[in-house]
C-alpha cells in the first residue's frame, strides 16, 4: 500500500511532507540552542547553578546556588574562558615551551590544571571542556571558538586566571 501511495505524485510529496513534519516535531526538543548571554559583544555561556554538564572527561555538576564565596565549608569561584580563534592560550604556550614529550599526551584540561599550579601555586578543580554546539564565525583573533573551558577555584586564588581573561560564571 505504501509503495501504492508513492506512484501516485500529489499523494506522495504530501506523505512525504507529513512525515517530515512529524520527524521534526518529535524531535525538536532535541535540538536546544545553549544557554548564554552577550557581554561586551562576546557570547559568555551561562551555565546554570547544579546543572550537569557533559564532557570529554566526564559528567560534572556545576556548583550549586549559593555555594560559590557564601558557603563558609568550601568556598569556591566557578570560572569560564572561551578562547578566540587561533589564539594561543597561556597554558599551551607554557606547554609548548616546556620541550616535554609525552608516551599519552595531556588533555588540554589536565594541562590547563598542571600550568596554573606549576606557575602561580594555584589548585583549580573539576576543569571541564564544554562544547556550544551552534555555529560560529571562523575569523582569527576574532570569533570566539566553539567552546569554553570551565573550572571551580578558591576565590583568593583567582586573580591569576582572571588576570589570564578567565570570566566569573554569570
Amino acid at each position: 500500500m505504501a509503495c501504492g501511495m508513492l506512484k501516485n505524485g500529489k499523494d506522495g510529496v504530501a506523505a512525504i511532507l507529513v512525515l517530515l513534519t512529524v520527524i521534526l516535531v518529535v524531535f525538536a526538543g532535541c535540538v536546544q540552542q545553549p544557554p548564554g548571554g552577550q557581554v561586551n559583544g562576546t557570547m559568555t555561556p551561562v551555565i546554570p547553578a547544579g546543572s550537569p554538564i557533559v564532557t570529554g572527561a566526564g559528567t560534572i555538576t556545576t556548583p550549586a546556588a549559593g555555594s560559590g564565596n557564601a558557603s563558609a565549608g568550601n568556598p569556591s569561584l566557578f570560572l569560564t574562558y572561551q578562547p578566540r580563534r587561533c589564539e594561543k592560550t597561556p597554558w599551551m604556550a607554557w606547554e609548548e615551551a616546556s620541550g616535554r614529550r609525552y608516551i599519552r599526551a595531556p588533555s588540554e584540561e589536565e594541562i590547563i590544571a598542571h600550568y596554573y599550579a606549576a606557575e602561580h601555586n594555584v589548585t583549580v578543580r573539576n576543569v571541564a571542556k564544554a562544547y556550544l554546539h551552534m555555529a560560529s564565525c571562523e575569523a582569527c583573533g576574532v570569533c570566539r571558538e566553539s567552546y569554553w573551558f570551565q573550572l571551580t577555584v578558591v576565590p583568593a586564588d583567582a586573580p591569576p586566571l582572571l588576570d589570564d581573561g578567565w570570566q566569573p560564571a554569570v
